[in-house]
């Protein structure tokens, strides 16, 4: 799932996608992304978002998105990968 731009809305639209699937089953491995030379937006996705993660997990894994698919969504874009919990 991914967000693209700047504004709560869309870190809350990310948030519901991922609601919707089941939620993200930390028992697997998952992974948080962004886009851009900073990682600002996403460590504000983490502490806005703490209740999907902070009673599962010790900590999350955080990386920058590689060029070829950055080049696609843009800089401030943020995503995660996981496996849902609903499965």
């Amino acid at each position: 799932s991914r967000s693209r731009g700047r504004t709560n809305k869309d870190l809350s639209k990310l948030a519901e996608q991922i609601r919707q699937t089941g939620g993200i089953d930390f028992e697997k491995p998952f992974v948080l992304g962004y886009t851009g030379l900073s990682d600002a937006m996403l460590q504000k996705y983490i502490k806005d978002h703490e209740s999907f993660w902070k009673s599962s997990v010790d900590g999350l894994e955080t990386s920058s998105v590689g060029g070829t698919i950055g080049t696609h969504i843009g800089p401030g874009a943020i995503g995660v990968a996981f496996f849902s919990a609903g499965d």
